[in-house]
């Protein structure tokens, strides 16, 4: 009997081993294969390389794009991955980069670390290339901040011996930005992120495109989201150095209704003898009646008024705005993205499941007036077209989104802008239209 008490008392003072761990690493392979076909009128590319100071060309251009990239995700702890993602260049440097030539142009689009619950839980930090983007609206494009898809900084920028501007120009370019990330959770719906690294790098530190940032997005689901923006973007010259503060709300005054605006203020210096003071600002409101949309919005970027003077006025972003196929797509368009103002309508209707074959289609058809606000310059300064009276002209777009399945997509958009008083100027046969198309699909996996 004592040999039994005595047994029973050492099994229970016996350490009992933890159970293992049934977590393991876990390595997750994604991506996505998009072509599409464009054509664009010669207009275009005349005007372009007028503008930018380069050739133009004469011909019609038609070519076969897209966008090819592979994701690698590696989860090696509970809060710690990896991600490298790889992808093409459809453009860069002002240049196409169509699908057909002897080499492909590849870059790391994303490559960094992450580790979530970082000394405290509710801190996530993050280091490497990264993408940069802040939205207003999740389903829209950003009107400042998106690294990935937008030229420099300063791109457009003229740096003198007494005074500096930034003229508008038709550059297209890709980005990256490589840093550190700190997000963190202040509260369940409060989110607090801090960003510092570089966008370009030019040997010499002073000469790098360095960004800074620190924003608070504050939200009430399917109510109200509202931001909070501080941002410092140092350049290429000395003491370039243009500071951004911004804010703007997002919400539903009815459960069909949406009202969205943002507002930012630049300010600091484009060079050691040049100030800055610009504008830029977004107004809009979004419906909805059973399968019908509709939208209307008023976007303003300011421009320089003087370049002469030591101030700039010119708006500055990282801008990703793509609704328009001739003047802000940078995949076929002009991409122009300083001192432009556009009033914008939309209607659309998205069906229902078609079921089978068919899946959802998505048809809108957009209009915009756009306008210069200040003296279109060239890069001396001298003035190639008037002020605010001139217009860009009025775009009217026709899209049809086809979306076969969740992964499988196809579209067909096509634009026409006419009534160009800048077309006119920049092509040799004084043309005040162009159009340009474009039709492919994508397949994510």
């Amino acid at each position: 009997m004592f040999s039994c008490f005595l047994a029973l008392a050492l099994a229970q003072e016996m350490p009992v081993a933890p159970p293992e761990s049934t977590w393991k690493p876990k390595v997750t392979l994604s991506g996505r294969i998009g072509g599409y076909y464009a054509y664009r009128e010669g207009a275009l590319e005349e005007s372009r390389g007028n503008l930018n100071s380069a050739s133009g060309g004469l011909a019609d251009t038609d070519f076969f794009s897209g966008r090819i990239s592979v994701r690698l995700e590696a989860q090696v702890q509970p809060t710690i991955r990896g991600v490298i993602e790889l992808s093409n260049k459809p453009y860069g440097a002002g240049s196409n980069h169509p699908f057909g030539q002897d080499a492909v142009e590849a870059f790391v689009e994303q490559g960094y670390a992450e580790v979530r619950s970082f000394l405290t839980p509710k801190l996530t930090f993050r280091a490497g290339i990264q993408d940069v983007k802040l939205n207003l609206r999740p389903h829209a494009d950003s009107f400042f901040l998106d690294v990935a898809h937008a030229e420099s900084f300063y791109s457009g920028a003229v740096f003198g011996a007494t005074s500096s501007f930034v003229r508008t120009t038709a550059d297209r370019d890709l980005s990256e930005a490589a840093g550190v990330k700190f997000l963190y959770d202040a509260e369940e719906f409060l989110t607090l992120h801090a960003f510092a690294g570089a966008v370009r790098e030019a040997g010499a530190p002073s000469k790098d495109e360095g960004l800074f940032y620190a924003y608070g997005n504050l939200w009430i689901p399917e109510t109200v989201s509202c931001f909070l923006l501080l941002a410092l973007v140092s350049g290429p010259a000395h003491e370039s150095q243009v500071f951004t503060l911004g804010l703007g709300a997002n919400g539903y005054v009815k459960p069909w209704l949406e009202a969205f605006g943002e507002s930012y203020y630049q300010f600091g210096s484009l060079d050691a003898d040049t100030g800055k003071q610009a504008w830029g600002v977004q107004l809009g409101a979004r419906a909805w009646m059973l399968s019908w949309f509709f939208e209307v919005a008023f976007a303003y970027r300011s421009g320089d008024e003087d370049a002469l003077d030591g101030t700039d006025g010119s708006f500055q972003s990282y801008e990703s705005s793509d609704q328009f196929l001739v003047v802000e797509s940078a995949d076929v368009g002009m991409d122009w993205d300083t001192n432009v103002r556009s009033l914008c309508f939309t209607v659309g209707v998205q069906s229902a499941d078609l079921g089978g074959a068919f899946g959802n289609v998505t048809v809108r058809l957009d209009a915009a007036l756009f306008h210069f606000n200040e003296e279109l310059r060239s890069s001396t300064g001298s003035v190639l077209l008037g002020g605010s009276d001139d217009a860009i002209g009025n775009e009217i777009d026709l899209s049809v989104l086809w979306a076969y399945d969740e992964a499988l997509t196809f579209q067909l958009r096509g634009g026409a802008l006419f009534g160009s008083d800048v077309l006119e100027k920049l092509t040799a046969s004084g043309d005040r239209s162009a159009l340009a198309l474009v039709m492919g699909g994508s397949l994510r996996f």
